[in-house]
């Protein structure tokens, strides 16, 4: 499908597609509009892909950016059908040098009903989840090896292990704060309790400073001294005195500095 007035294209917009209508070709740049129906200049040389949906510019703007959004909803919807993983155990053996481009990949995967949309939603599922295929500068896609992937899978893994550890402490330091014991320490919460220590007798000498009131603030404890603060939370959890002396912490002068 050539570029022209009308017709439905398709570009990378960081890390997701986003599908516009084209009102206006140019030779370097295309007048768009998208479903939010903001129009803009969008360079040829950024377009992923040209789909075979033409819409009528004549329509009234609002008909318009509807019959945009039902392009689109059908595609996102049939994103949902789609298994990369599935795909990708059929093609990982396949010679070294083996490339598809976006009709080939449909095609194998959608077999007789693949169609326009079929691409579209193919595009999406593969820039929206980068660990089976890498995109060329030609465009064509190429299966990652089954080494590469394994380890992204892993690295995925051990991302979201993370994610939810610091979620669970995040939620731990809340009820601290607001003196509900109903909550159980969690794991990693000695590690976080460290930290709140070195925030307590460093201050912003501390180079993990900015680690400990990014999780003070995500916790919602944004009100006052990041220092004072982080007191607060360890005379809460009895580690502290009310009387804390922070000097002969700082200069570690014969004293336990771990009361867990």
């Amino acid at each position: 499908m050539s570029l022209r007035e009308g017709c439905v294209i398709e570009f990378k917009d960081k890390k997701r597609i986003a599908s516009v209508l084209c009102l206006k070709v140019d030779a370097k740049n295309v007048r768009v509009i998208n479903d939010s129906n903001k129009e803009f200049n969008l360079p040829v040389n950024k377009i992923s892909h040209i789909t075979d949906h033409i819409l009528s510019v004549n329509k009234s703007r609002v008909d318009l950016i509807q019959d945009l959004n039902n392009v689109i909803n059908r595609i996102e919807d049939q994103v949902n059908d789609i298994s990369l993983s599935d795909l990708w155990e059929l093609l990982k053996d396949e010679s070294e040098d083996s490339k598809y481009d976006l009709r080939q990949l449909s095609e194998i995967y959608f077999g007789s009903e693949a169609n326009t949309d079929s691409r579209s939603s193919m595009l999406r599922a593969i820039i929206e989840d980068s660990i089976y295929f890498d995109i060329k500068s030609d465009g064509f896609f190429v299966p990652k090896s089954e080494k590469i992937v394994e380890q992204i899978i892993q690295q995925k893994k051990l991302e979201e292990q993370r994610l939810k550890l610091r979620e669970n402490v995040i939620n731990w330091i809340k009820s601290i704060w607001s003196q509900d014991k109903n909550i159980e320490k969690p794991e990693g919460a000695d590690k976080f309790i460290d930290l709140l220590k070195e925030i307590a007798v460093l201050g912003d000498r501390s180079e993990r400073y900015h680690d400990g009131s990014g999780l003070l603030l995500e916790a919602g404890i944004n009100q006052g001294n990041i220092e004072e603060n982080a007191i607060s939370l360890l005379t809460k959890l009895g580690i502290f005195a009310e009387d804390e002396n922070l000097l002969i912490l700082e200069h570690n002068i014969h004293l336990n500095f771990s009361k867990t």
